[in-house]
């Protein structure tokens, strides 16, 4: 079924790109990765060309695979882009709210898994630096 629904959607849903990833992720983390590696491809191919977290995934498949030279280039790929997305956001004026620290508590989790441990500790060094100033203003009571 999702195959029907995939040829009649590609690059025009980002809800189908989010499930074939999530599909794709539940295949590799039970060790089918003949079914996880098309979903992943293709996802990159059609839907996200530049998905980091795809990037990494397939990249862990491969190595689960054995096939290092296969992963090598995709973790490279995944790093670059993480690393662009990081500086961008080095040069923006965040909000100070709890959300924005969620959302970089996610992104520190994308960098470590990129093995980008450093910037990953400084995201989460953020992210604790705005709850911290938000539970300050906002007291519970």
């Amino acid at each position: 079924m999702l195959e029907s629904i995939y040829k009649g959607h590609v690059g025009r849903n980002d809800w189908l790109g989010r499930e074939i990833h999530k599909l794709a992720d539940l295949y590799r983390v039970q060790g089918k990765y003949a079914e996880a590696q098309p979903l992943y491809e293709r996802s990159l191919e059609e839907i996200w060309p530049e998905h980091p977290i795809d990037l990494i995934n397939l990249g862990r498949l491969y190595k689960a695979r054995g096939k290092y030279a296969e992963a090598e280039p995709l973790y490279n790929r995944a790093q670059a882009l993480l690393e662009s997305e990081l500086a961008k956001r080095k040069k923006s004026r965040e909000p100070k709210h709890p959300l924005v620290a969620q959302s970089l508590e996610n992104f520190a989790d994308q960098l470590r898994d990129a093995e980008l441990y450093e910037e990953a500790d400084e995201m989460e060094a953020r992210a604790k630096a705005i709850r911290d100033r938000y539970t300050s203003r906002n007291p519970t009571k």
